[in-house]
């Protein structure tokens, strides 16, 4: 998966058939050195162990459950991953979408998809969000 860019959007669902393999692309993005570093405050912990499910993991330090998700704008969204990588795929991919049209591509109602891409739009702003961190890749 060394090429990251996905011209027709097929291609971005065949990459990403489950949740296991988005939750995969999403720490190997954060944690790009292979290395899982706990998100909690004061913690860093570089060793943890990993749930059966890939998806979860936990601090061998704090003993807390984190995500690749955990401190990040889809920290806390009961919407699959793939919805996720989906509108930022639309987002960026195009000049210009409302929440009116991010909600039909997605399948999900027009006010999460105004939740969703008001998400988007603030880690784009967001200097400090480590999810986007680095050579951001769009058209």
């Amino acid at each position: 998966m060394s090429d990251t860019r996905y011209k027709p959007i097929l291609d971005l669902v065949k990459v990403f058939p489950d949740e296991r393999s988005c939750h995969r692309y999403l720490a190997s993005q954060r944690w790009d050195t292979g290395e899982i570093i706990c998100p909690h405050d004061n913690c860093g912990h570089n060793q943890s162990y990993v749930f059966a499910d890939g998806i979860r993991y936990k601090c061998k330090k704090c003993k807390t459950l984190f995500t690749a998700k955990t401190d990040t704008f889809m920290e806390g969204s009961k919407l699959a991953t793939i919805k996720w990588l989906l509108a930022m795929y639309l987002v960026l991919h195009k000049k210009g979408i409302s929440s009116v049209q991010l909600a039909k591509d997605v399948g999900v109602t027009q006010k999460t998809g105004w939740f969703m891409l008001q998400r988007v739009r603030w880690a784009l702003g967001n200097e400090d969000d480590d999810m986007l961190e680095g050579d951001v890749v769009s058209d």
